[in-house]
Parts: structure tokens; sequence; C-alpha cells
């Protein structure tokens, strides 16, 4: 009985989990900080890992605190930026889960030149808890909970990595 309960609430979890995603998938915002066409930009890839966990998550790339790409598993996306000196954050854009947010800071940005970065799950926990009573025998109401959370984090990769990841993974463009 106790794992068919905690098999049900994490059906019923990834349900939740997915339908709020819907809708949410991979593109690219149209950051201020973008140029086009510019000889001494710099290039950024910016790839999201594909995997399992975590996987449902359309998770939100900042640059500089403004959004730049929303990444779902196994995509990746390309742009041309003033070269510079930047803050790369991530976050949970529809706060599902407690997702820790990941941080790259310094980002340096070379003219001429293409950076990598991966973003990657670290770790995943989940915890689930119930609870059930005979009527009449609990001054409390029955109740199920399922948490979560997921560690992410940026890597600065290396052009053959990335090439290695780009052949299988699908480019995302403009919402």
């Amino acid at each position: 009985m106790k794992h068919t309960l905690v098999l049900a609430g994490f059906v019923l979890f990834v349900t939740a989990v997915l339908a709020g995603q819907a809708g949410c998938g991979s593109g690219v915002y149209r950051h201020p900080l973008l140029v086009s066409g510019d000889e001494s930009s710099a290039e950024l890839v910016v790839l999201r890992k594909s995997e399992v966990w975590g996987g449902a998550l359309a998770l939100l790339v900042r640059l500089d605190g403004e959004k730049l790409v929303k990444l779902r598993t196994g995509r990746y996306a390309e742009f041309r930026i003033q070269p510079d000196v930047y803050r790369l954050s991530m976050d949970d854009p529809g706060n599902l889960l407690q997702v820790d947010a990941a941080v790259l800071d310094p980002l340096r940005l070379e003219a001429k030149t293409r950076t990598y970065v991966l973003l990657r799950k670290h770790s995943v926990s989940w915890g689930y808890s119930a609870s059930a009573c005979v009527v009449g025998t609990c001054p409390q109401v029955p109740h199920t909970a399922v948490s979560g959370s997921v560690t992410f984090g940026f890597q600065l990769i290396p052009e053959e990595e990335a090439h290695a990841l780009i052949g299988d993974y699908k480019r995302v463009g403009y919402e």
C-alpha cells in the first residue's frame, strides 16, 4: 500500500511538472546586448546537457539579469555579443521546483572568439510524505506531499566537446 501511494504521488508530481511546462519550449529572447553582423563581436554558445532527471524543466538563462534564452534539455543557442565581462545566471521560469540557480560570474567574452558554456545538472533530490487516518482517529487532515530540488551549474567547455554535443542537439531560435 505504501509503495502504491509513493508511486501515485510521484506520477502526480511529474504530471503536474509537465503540465505546468506546456507551451514553455525553448526560445531565444531579443536581448539588448546582442549585435548582428559586427566583425569585432564575441560569440557565445549556450548548451543545455541532454539529461533525463530535471530535463522536463525549460530553464531560463539570463545575461546581466536580462532574459537571454530558455532551454530545454538537448538544446543550444548561439549569440553575437559585444566583447566585455558579463554575468550569466539561470532560473526556473515556472517556479515548479526548488531549482538552485547556476551563476557564471565573471563570463569574459573576447572579440572574434567563440565561447561555449554548458548548462548541466549537478544533483537531484526528491522527497515524498503521506499520512492516512481512519475516519475519526486523526485530528489532522490526511495529506500527501512530494518535493524536489535540482541543482544546475554552468561549465566552460572546449570547442571539441561542444561540437560533439551540438551534433546531437537542436538549435533554438527566437520566440
